[in-house]
C-alpha cells in the first residue's frame, strides 16, 4: 500500500536502476481526478491521479535523466 504521492514517486524512482539495459517498460495507468474515475476505480483512483502527476514531476524527470533513460511515448 502506497499512502502518499511522494511514496509512489519514490517507489517508481527506486525501480529505475533495476531496469536491464536495453528496451524496458514500467507501466502506469495515469488518470484524471473526475467523478467517473472515483466511482469506477474506488480506492485506487488516487494512485492513477498521482501517476499522471508523476509523469510531469521534475524529480521524476531528473531521475530518468540521471539513469540515462529515454521516454518513448509511443511505438
Amino acid at each position: 500500500m502506497i499512502g502518499t504521492y511522494e511514496a509512489l514517486r519514490d517507489f517508481y524512482i527506486a525501480l529505475l536502476p533495476l531496469l536491464p539495459e536495453g528496451t524496458s517498460e514500467i507501466f502506469t495507468h495515469p488518470g484524471a481526478d473526475t467523478p467517473w474515475a472515483r466511482e469506477r476505480f474506488g480506492a485506487g483512483w488516487d494512485k492513477r491521479v498521482w501517476e499522471a502527476q508523476m509523469l510531469r514531476d521534475p524529480v521524476w524527470r531528473a531521475a530518468l535523466e540521471q539513469e540515462g533513460i529515454e521516454i518513448v511515448a509511443r511505438w
